[in-house]
């Protein structure tokens, strides 16, 4: 069960912590945030691509993360 309203950071400890419904509402809550920045840098059609990578980025990070 996904818990709403949760900061980033809260979000990075719970996903730490095992919590793998954490990163999907950490990446569900960026979502827009990265996609405007994709869409900015890159041609509109290969956001998805920009998104994707952001993605595997993000996991990484979270696991490493150290507040």
């Amino acid at each position: 069960m996904m818990k709403s309203g949760a900061t980033n950071e809260e979000l990075v400890a719970r996903f730490q912590a095992g919590d793998m419904d954490a990163f999907e509402q950490l990446y569900r809550q960026n979502l827009g945030l990265l996609k405007k920045f994709a869409e900015k840098i890159i041609n509109k059609k290969n956001w998805h691509d920009i998104i994707s990578e952001s993605n595997l980025t993000l996991f990484d990070c979270a696991r490493k993360f150290n507040a």
